[in-house]
């Protein structure tokens, strides 16, 4: 009998009180003893009566003595309240406590129930009770449904939990078995439940009890499906091992097995979801500060190249070596301490097996368990590098053009301003991008007009040569503005080329034709002129000799005529005859060095390079400068002083006379110019001088006393088209020429002024040894 009631108490889990139906439908005296006081702490209805007490009042009773709880539930024979003697004993778990379950010896007699209104206590008398009231009150009262069937599986009877949870009375349900198809009972899975598969058949079929089985019937009253858990045990009788009845204990489960379906189905979604998502995501096992390898989805799978089910149980850093764990291991233990998500934009990774940069998003997802979901960005990064790279390229080919440009979109808000954009205006990209361009600077016009245009309509817009004075300097542009495509953002582009160059090398070839054509003039003139020179200067020549002494054929042809040549000698010579024909013969060959210079200077081909005194190519250059017509109009050299230090141990020079002295004549040009501005200064000077100094080249300085240069001047000075000359007065080539030539010579130039301070001019060039 113990052996049944054990297995009984250790194959049931369910509810106390069912524990309580169990051992009370058995026919035994049985009580259950507080292991570390002796009180009991239950009996059954046969227990209670051999011990002479109501069920109920036997809380308080201490049934076995204190002095034998050290191994008393291991004695047979042992006198329980003084009453029962112990046939057996067993140790079980009552309630969450410690307890003896013990078995009454039967055959020792039975006691009367006390009377039905004695003092409650050991051995005290009570007051009769029927022994089924008791039961009836504990059956009728349970929130468990509790359903009696006899041998054959007819329901006996039922209570009234059963009969609002299967929707039948009992005088409705007696008779009624579990084959009766009115149940309409299914299995777990929905399949049909047959009768013989019922809990309380299979406990009447094989004598066992069955607990905790759960089974879907049709609720005879609203006709809806009802789940229920169910538990059945066999009852025997006169000590046969055949079932004599069954009862069954039911719960209703109905809203316990939606919510779990309601969570199967979330959980089965939330499965598809992780493994169809893009991501890969990983689910980590958080215990004890590790970090246990869960789940992976086929998208990780994919995008690492794993099987993620070789990595099942592996810790963080074994799965994952090569990661730091002062990072990524602290950052997620973060994330399941505060449950603040983490968020990586960029995390690289390499071992021998996976490698690459990763998006990773971290966050806690259960008290326990950590969600990573990652996207490999490699490519995506691999490509923004490039774009960069492209973009740098653009921009930095943007930048180094020499055009102004400028894009704008839609709104009119700058989007591009490159370098040239910058040195013109002023203003640096980061100051120009998103304003207005109209708005961003002072425009001239014909930009400003272009701006409108443009906008007005879908063509490109152009302007050549157009001529804008900005910070004091006239120069030329060309400009285009055209419109940008739509996908590109739309709007439209502004280039602005400064032109200043082509504008004044086209005025120059215009000049140079010009002065072509006055040197071909020129030459004819001096070739002209200098046959009436010549005969001027013999006339004159003739009238001296004529008019002297000492041709015998002046004397006899003033003897003839009765004139005294002495006599008119004198006259001549006090009045200054002589002296005029001698100023007319001097003019006449200063006239003809003049023309000479003139047309050694107007030859068109290239001037051959010789051995050449230094000092006379700057003296020849003087003497063209002092018959310059310009410089004689505009500022007349003859009215500077002009001295010459030249030193004496100067070696000639290999150069081309003709070069040297263009570059000489436009030195001196330039500071003629610039000592007849300064009034009411020292005297006008030019000074040449020239050394030979220790590395073997020749020196020359040309330095004058005028009112010098300014720092910016200075520097530029020798770019080609650059003046300080009023518009229409110079053209910006003669130093550049002049530096040119000096630098076809081998040789070096460089300018040394400042304002107030004078200018000189320094030419260094090898002397020929």
């Amino acid at each position: 009998m113990m052996n049944s009631v054990s297995e009984g108490m250790k194959e049931y889990t369910g509810c106390p009180v069912a524990d309580e139906l169990l051992l009370a439908g058995l026919d035994d005296p049985l009580l259950i003893v507080a292991a570390d006081s002796g009180h009991m702490l239950w009996t059954n209805q046969q227990g209670a009566v051999w011990c002479g007490l109501y069920a109920a009042e036997t809380a308080a009773v201490q049934g076995i003595p204190p002095a034998l709880a050290s191994g008393w539930q291991h004695l047979t024979g042992l006198t329980v309240c003084g009453r029962l003697c112990c046939a057996d004993a067993l140790a079980v778990q009552w309630r969450g406590r410690r307890a003896v379950l013990l078995r009454g010896r039967t055959d020792t007699g039975k006691k009367e129930p006390p009377a039905e209104n004695a003092q409650a206590g050991v051995g005290a008398p009570c007051a009769p009770r029927r022994e089924d009231e008791r039961y009836r009150i504990v059956y009728d009262t349970m929130a468990q449904g509790v359903v009696f069937q006899d041998r054959t599986g007819s329901i006996v009877c039922a209570n009234a939990a059963a009969e609002r949870l299967l929707g039948l009375g009992s005088d409705a349900m007696r008779g009624m078995d579990s084959h009766s198809g009115s149940w309409q009972a299914v299995d777990v899975d929905g399949s049909p439940l047959p009768g013989s598969a019922h809990p309380s058949m299979v406990a009447l079929r094989t004598g066992r009890p069955v607990s905790g089985r759960v089974m879907g019937i049709r609720h005879q009253t609203t006709g809806a499906q009802r789940w229920l858990v169910v538990s059945a045990t066999p009852l025997f009788t006169g000590g046969g091992s055949v079932p004599a009845e069954v009862f069954s204990t039911f719960e209703d489960i109905t809203e316990l097995a939606a919510a779990r379906r309601e969570l199967a189905l979330y959980s089965e979604r939330l499965q598809q979801v992780i493994d169809r998502s893009p991501l890969g995501v990983f689910l980590w096992q958080y215990q004890d500060g590790r970090f246990t390898f869960l789940h992976g989805n086929p998208a990780s799978e994919a995008m690492l190249g794993i099987t993620v089910a070789e990595y099942a149980g592996q810790e963080l850093l074994e799965m994952l070596p090569e990661l730091d764990p002062a990072v990524v291991p602290a950052e997620y233990a973060n994330v399941m301490r505060t449950g603040i998500p983490w968020h990586s934009e960029q995390l690289d990774y390499a071992d021998d097996v996976i490698s690459g940069a990763f998006e990773v998003h971290a966050f806690r997802a259960g008290s326990e368990v950590l969600c990573v979901m990652f996207q490999d960005i490699t490519q995506r990064k691999r490509t923004e590098a490039e774009l960069a790279t492209v973009t740098s390229l653009l921009q930095e080919l943007i930048d180094v053009m020499p055009s102004v440009l400028v894009a704008v979109d839609t709104a009119g808000r700058v989007t591009r301003w490159n370098h040239a954009a910058e040195s013109l205006t002023g203003i640096s990209a980061a100051q120009a991008a998103g304003r207005e361009l109209d708005g961003l600077f002072a425009w001239p016009a014909f930009v400003r007009n272009l701006l409108g245009s443009v906008q007005d309509g879908p063509e490109c817009a152009h302007l050549e040569d157009a001529a804008w004075e900005h910070d004091g300097v006239v120069r030329h542009w060309d400009v285009t503005m055209y419109p940008l495509k739509e996908g590109g953002g739309g709007g439209y582009a502004l280039r602005l080329d400064d032109v200043t160059s082509r504008v004044r090398l086209r005025e120059m070839m215009i000049q140079s034709e010009k002065m072509l054509s006055v040197a071909g003039l020129a030459a004819g003139m001096a070739h002209e002129i200098n046959n009436p020179l010549g005969a001027i200067a013999q006339a004159a020549q003739n009238c001296l000799r004529r008019m002297g002494t000492g041709l015998p054929a002046n004397l006899h042809t003033a003897g003839e005529l009765g004139l005294d040549l002495y006599a008119m000698q004198t006259y001549l010579d006090r009045r200054g005859i002589y002296a005029f024909m001698e100023d007319i013969r001097h003019s006449c060959s200063r006239a003809a060095r003049i023309v000479s210079n003139m047309l050694a200077f107007s030859r068109t081909e290239k001037s051959p390079r010789s051995c050449a005194d230094i000092h006379d190519v700057i003296r020849q250059a003087v003497v063209l400068a002092e018959t310059d017509y310009d410089m004689k109009r505009k500022y007349d050299i003859k009215r500077v002083r002009v001295r010459y230090d030249f030193a004496e141990n100067v070696p000639q020079v290999w150069c081309s006379v003709q070069d040297l002295q263009q570059v000489f004549l436009n030195l001196v040009r330039n500071s003629s110019q610039a000592l007849s501005e300064q009034a009411g200064h020292a005297a006008p000077e030019l000074l040449l001088r020239t050394s030979l100094q220790p590395e073997g080249r020749v020196e020359i300085r040309v330095c004058d006393n005028g009112p010098g240069m300014s720092e910016e001047a200075a520097r530029r000075c020798f770019e080609p088209f650059y003046t300080t000359k009023p518009v229409g007065e110079g053209t910006g080539l003669g130093l550049y020429v002049s530096y040119l030539i000096i630098k076809q010579h081998q040789g070096t130039i460089h300018l040394n002024s400042g304002p107030q301070r004078g200018a000189e001019f320094v030419i260094s060039l090898p002397a020929l040894c």
